[in-house]
């Protein structure tokens, strides 16, 4: 989907760029969720989530209502 955005030629930056990004968030909220929840517990780690949730949720509605599939899986 991130390499339809941008011309053949930089396809392949494109999308190098955006596995960095990916998996270095990935990282980083790995390591986050760990310190957090030696500190304060599961509980909160999971309460804490939810917002996070929330806003992807609310993104993939406004994504799908803005370009739906038009019949395709």
């Amino acid at each position: 989907m991130v390499t339809d955005t941008y011309q053949p030629s930089e396809k392949n930056k494109s999308q190098a760029f955006n596995d960095f990004a990916v998996f270095s968030t990935v990282a980083v909220a790995s390591l986050s969720a760990g310190a957090l929840q030696s500190k304060f517990g599961w509980q909160i780690v999971n309460i804490g989530a939810f917002p996070l949730l929330l806003i992807i949720l609310l993104a993939l509605l406004w994504l799908a209502e803005k370009n739906p599939l038009k019949g395709q899986i």
